[in-house]
């Protein structure tokens, strides 16, 4: 593939063929995984993090963090 140029990479208009019951099905799939890693992402971890924010921020009051 290294040795091969750009414009051969590419497939011509005319050769373009539909794609695949495989590959459409893979491309769900992967829309799916990422669909639900950003669920879990959004509702699972992100209510830790701001607890975590705010339990920090409560032990740390802004005046102990400006004076110290």
């Amino acid at each position: 593939m290294a040795g091969r140029l750009p414009g051969q990479l590419l497939l011509r208009r005319e050769n373009l063929g539909k794609a695949s019951f495989l590959e459409l099905f893979f491309d769900l799939a992967f829309i799916f995984a990422l669909t639900r890693l950003w669920v879990i992402v959004l509702f699972d971890a992100m209510p830790r993090l701001w607890r975590f924010i705010r339990q920090a921020r409560e032990s740390h009051p802004a005046d102990q963090r400006l004076a110290g």
